[in-house]
């Protein structure tokens, strides 16, 4: 594919999102779980597509015009919020943060006024999100006691003790477990893994499992073994050298893989793959 192809790939990707808005008001007010899932399996997916589109549309604009670039950015948020989606925000935010403090165009007294609006943004999205406050207070009951309590005692009589904290407590609790039984394995198995694929739904080696781990991390991890784990690192790393040391490619890969399973999600990777590749060219005008 050309780089205008990609554009056009990208204009027709968002072009569905705005269309389809009023399928996320009507499931956000109460179908589906309240969430603007879209047509994708799980809210979380949706929202970290969106943010990959916004970042194509604010730093590859594939529209001429600058009216309809804005209509489409506020479309795009519109859905994202929609979608309820704690790590699609983050993703966001993040982007955002790194990009306002890197640039050398913008003064620190800028700079600064920027960091203390978007702190103050944070809090009033937390005072009018219950999800995300309810998430924030769920912190504290983190700490090494509580961990160790819960992984020593994961479930009892056949109930499972990782809920009832907000989906970060269990994430934590989840990969805690996940991560101490894999390294009470054999040496071989600790070095090589468990298996491909064998932390997906049915497949799953522990009798504990009752979801996939919702970290890509910890599953390359337990699937591949330590050595796997070290190639997958090092996977990104050569991404991160290939396109240039763009740091905003690392953000929009890492943190849906570290909050979220998006590495087996079809249409998080194929709208990576474009991203990827568009860049990709750019940073090598030869090949185009």
């Amino acid at each position: 594919m050309k780089k205008e192809d990609i554009k056009y790939a990208f204009i027709i990707i968002i072009l569905y999102f705005i269309l389809t808005i009023p399928l996320g008001f009507h499931q956000f007010l109460g179908w589906e779980g309240g969430r603007n899932q879209n047509i994708f399996d799980h809210s979380n997916h949706l929202a970290y597509v969106l943010s990959m589109s916004i970042y194509f549309l604010v730093f590859h604009n594939p529209f001429k015009n600058k009216v309809i670039k804005i209509v489409c950015l506020i479309g795009l948020l519109l859905s994202l919020i929609l979608t309820k989606s704690t790590g699609g925000l983050l993703v966001l935010l993040v982007l955002l943060g790194y990009n306002a403090l890197n640039s050398k165009r913008i003064s620190f007294l800028k700079k600064l006024t920027f960091v203390v609006l978007l702190l103050m943004a944070i809090i009033l999205t937390v005072s009018f999100s219950d999800k995300i406050a309810y998430q924030l207070d769920s912190i504290g009951y983190i700490s090494w006691e509580f961990l160790k309590e819960r992984i020593n005692t994961y479930t009892i009589d056949g109930v499972n003790r990782a809920g009832g904290h907000g989906s970060f407590v269990w994430r934590i609790i989840y990969w805690s477990k996940l991560m101490a039984t894999f390294f009470s394995e054999a040496f071989l198995k600790i070095v090589f893994g468990v298996g491909v694929d064998h932390l997906t739904k049915g497949n799953m080696p522990y009798s504990f499992m009752d979801k996939d781990p919702h970290n890509d991390f910890v599953k390359v991890l337990l699937e591949y073994g330590v050595l796997g784990f070290l190639l997958f690192l090092n996977f990104l790393k050569n991404i991160y050298k290939v396109m240039g040391k763009n740091l905003n490619i690392i953000i929009l890969m890492a943190i849906p893989m570290f909050f979220g399973n998006a590495i087996v999600n079809f249409p998080f990777n194929i709208t990576l793959i474009l991203v990827l590749m568009y860049e990709f060219k750019k940073n090598n005008i030869k090949i185009d």
